[in-house]
């Protein structure tokens, strides 16, 4: 058993390793983009000299993006341990070592604006996947209250929970948010399921509370309050509230719920895999009827999600209002299903959890301006924790046998993806030194105006490009040193076809 064990957390180790040398290199031809430039500039140097006063009170996140806009490697390095801390953090919550593998294809297929928002794009990542990283770091640790033992905290571990919490709240508003609510809910179960308290507990609640003090104490906040911000928003009147939270829901469910095709698909496979593991314990007709509507419309859900795929389709509202109904049910749908099957309490308690916490890390965003595909990663990486927990479910029944196929088909689709990406990141490195060093050859040579290449793949990377007479010309130039505001930039079409055609000639 012993022998067993061993050979199991070797190739564990193997996987592991294998993914952070990939991830790592793969992270290595993410090019800087957009807001990058201006942290990875004197501008960045500035927003820190000023202590970010009437930027933003995401403290932690603003230093972490400083360091990684000034170094490939570090960036890279950050990237590799993140990202993949976050998979071993899935793998380890829900005990189940087709985790890894669920977690992999979901991160490297999710929808590609919040691939791009989130991972590939520097400014994204050091707050989007970050916050996320750290409070799964707490949920791991805290995952032994779902255990058929009273769990044992060690009191002194209030300490490193409160810097985790703090630290944790000091990069992302609607995460700030979430993680008070969750040291709030951990304190509650353990007081209501173990009759205990953890003083451990309260070290992250308290950390949570102190990091969203500072973080909203930020002028910034009141700027954006007051209506003064020139850039976010959030509405104050019943009726703009009401508009703006109408206006943001249909953007998230088309972005999220719609455009999370692939975690949509695994949704389907795990819900009917426990439906064929539990359905024949169910003797109530009425369970038995909410479970097959359910599962009905979770699958209807799969179909339309794939089908919106067909064709750069620019709906009218009314329609996006219609998907953005059935994003509701269909979310709705997977909630009945967690609590009709009929699996342990504890275990279903734990799915519940996954599933409220999607939508309290979204919630935040229905009052405030301006939100992207960015801000919804939280949720998704919270959907692949649900996912890797109903799969687990499976593991006592005569299902379990198909799990070694899965796994391998799981990995063949994680290895042709990272070939895609190899493929697509590397092109987009090549042509962007191309087009920086053919921005200082023009300087050497007098030019005021600089030809700037437009990357290929664009939909890949965020703001990749330095439009002529926009914010990000001055910031692109700033970066890469290329002269001062007399220096003007041409933008011309990527040549990528050309030059192929013309190295096979």
């Amino acid at each position: 058993m012993s022998k067993q064990m061993s050979n199991g957390a070797k190739r564990r180790l193997v996987f592991y390793s294998i993914g952070f040398v990939f991830v790592f290199l793969l992270s290595l031809l993410f090019p800087y983009s957009g807001d990058d430039w201006a942290w990875g500039s004197q501008i960045g140097l500035d927003r820190l000299a000023a202590h970010f006063e009437a930027y933003n009170g995401r403290y932690v996140g603003n230093l972490i993006v400083l360091a990684l806009t000034r170094s490939n490697v570090l960036k890279a390095l950050c990237m590799s341990l993140f990202i993949v801390g976050i998979i071993y953090m899935i793998e380890k919550i829900s005990g189940n070592r087709t985790a890894p593998l669920i977690a992999c294809v979901a991160l490297l297929l999710m929808p590609t604006d919040m691939l791009r928002q989130s991972i590939v794009w520097t400014s994204g990542f050091s707050n989007y996947a970050t916050s996320i990283a750290l409070t799964l770091v707490f949920i791991c640790y805290t995952a032994r209250i779902y255990g058929k033992d009273t769990p044992k905290f060690a009191p002194a571990a209030a300490i490193p929970l409160f810097v985790l919490a703090f630290c944790g709240a000091l990069i992302m508003e609607p995460m700030t948010i979430y993680n008070i609510l969750l040291g709030i809910y951990i304190i509650i179960y353990c007081v209501v399921r173990f009759k205990k308290c953890y003083f451990a507990h309260f070290g992250f609640l308290a950390g949570a509370i102190a990091g969203a003090g500072m973080m909203f104490s930020n002028s910034s906040y009141h700027a954006i309050a007051e209506g003064t911000d020139g850039y976010r928003t959030v509405s104050t009147s019943v009726g703009g509230l009401i508009s703006r939270a109408v206006e943001n829901v249909l953007s998230i469910t088309k972005d999220f719920f719609l455009a999370s095709v692939v975690l949509n698909i695994f949704v389907v496979v795990v819900c009917v895999l426990l439906w064929l593991t539990f359905k024949d314990k169910i003797k109530n007709k009425a369970q038995l009827v909410f479970g097959y509507i359910s599962l009905a419309v979770i699958i209807g859900f799969c179909v339309w999600s794939l089908a919106s795929l067909i064709g750069d389709i620019s709906y009218p509202k009314i329609f996006r209002m219609l998907n953005a109904a059935l994003s509701v049910i269909y979310y709705l749908a997977i909630g009945i299903f967690v609590i009709v099957v009929p699996c342990k309490g504890i275990a279903k308690s734990k799915l519940l959890f996954w599933y409220v916490s999607v939508p309290a890390t979204l919630a935040p965003l229905l009052i405030v301006t301006p939100i992207g595909s960015r801000c919804e990663f939280a949720a998704y990486v919270l959907m692949i924790c649900l996912v890797a927990d109903m799969y687990s479910l499976t593991k006592a029944a005569s299902v379990s046998k198909i799990q070694i196929p899965v796994r391998r088909v799981l990995v063949s689709v994680t290895a042709f993806a990272m070939l895609f990406f190899f493929g697509v990141f590397g092109t987009v490195t090549f042509y962007n030194q191309r087009r920086v060093n053919k921005a200082r050859e023009d300087l050497k040579t007098g030019e005021e105006t600089i030809t700037v290449e437009n990357l290929p793949f664009g939909q890949y990377v965020w703001t990749p490009n330095p439009t002529k007479d926009t914010v990000w010309e001055t910031r692109f130039k700033l970066f890469y040193g290329l002269g001062d505001e007399t220096v003007r930039i041409k933008n011309v079409k990527n040549g990528m076809w050309l030059s192929l055609i013309h190295i096979s000639e």
